[in-house]
């Protein structure tokens, strides 16, 4: 994965970088999609906390190189993001650690993999999340905010629901922060753009009918910046996600 990353461009330049001095919080973040979102803005200079399971050598292994590499504090939080409560306490561990959380990518509960997996249930890390980490964008007025929807086959039925869900957080979060230089976004699978029924929120959907993992990173990097705050009103994108990349 670093080596796909570096020769894609993003190792650490001397110049400054557009996310620097931000702290970025990304749950499910120990592996495939979620490890290159969070090596993305490590390389755009914001210190990382990354959340999920895994064997402790190895995340204190990849915690390490990712610092190195890109120059940024990184750390790890192993919490139970399904716990309300253990999130919240997470997110002020990162705020000693680090500092107060600037962006939020939420990737939800990967158990949503298994078909037999209930979405309303495995995907409370995102109301969790942004519960945690909103109070305190409000009080500095500026957070982004960016649900990104687990990966599903194209059978899986879950698909509208997680859809419907993610729409309805991220609409609810935008009315509620309106104003206070605070950003929600949901990236969502679209697979069919002519489906019945218009979506609640204004779409912008990609041309193409998934993102490739570094243009998934140049995307949520871009809904980082300052340039996003200046869109006015609810601002929903919508696109279709490759899976997990293969590690290189």
């Amino acid at each position: 994965m670093m080596s796909t990353l570096t020769s894609a461009g993003l190792a650490r330049g001397g110049a400054p970088r557009a996310l620097d001095g931000r702290v970025a919080l990304i749950t499910g973040s120990t592996e495939g999609r979620g490890l290159v979102i969070a090596a993305g803005l490590a390389a755009r200079g914001a210190m990382i906390a990354l959340a999920g399971p895994g064997d402790p050598a190895a995340i204190r292994s990849l915690c390490q190189s990712l610092g190195t590499d890109f120059d940024v504090p990184v750390w790890h939080d192993d919490a139970d993001m399904s716990d309300a409560a253990a999130l919240a306490d997470m997110v002020e561990r990162i705020q000693r650690g680090l500092g107060a959380v600037d962006i939020l990518v939420s990737q939800g509960d990967q158990r949503l993999s298994d078909p037999a997996a209930e979405p309303m249930r495995d995907l409370a890390v995102y109301f969790h999340a942004t519960a945690a980490v909103l109070p305190g964008m409000q009080r500095r007025g500026f957070g982004r905010i960016i649900n990104v929807a687990p990966t599903l086959p194209d059978t899986d039925p879950r698909h509208r629901v997680i859809h419907d869900i993610l729409t309805h957080l991220t609409e609810a979060t935008a009315r509620r922060i309106t104003g206070h230089g605070i950003t929600c976004h949901a990236l969502l699978q679209v697979r069919d753009s002519t489906a019945e029924g218009p979506p609640p929120l204004p779409m912008v959907a990609a041309d193409a009918p998934s993102l490739p993992p570094l243009a998934l990173v140049s995307l949520v990097a871009g809904l980082c910046g300052a340039e996003v705050a200046s869109v006015p009103g609810l601002h929903w994108t919508a696109v279709g996600i490759d899976g997990p990349p293969d590690h290189a």
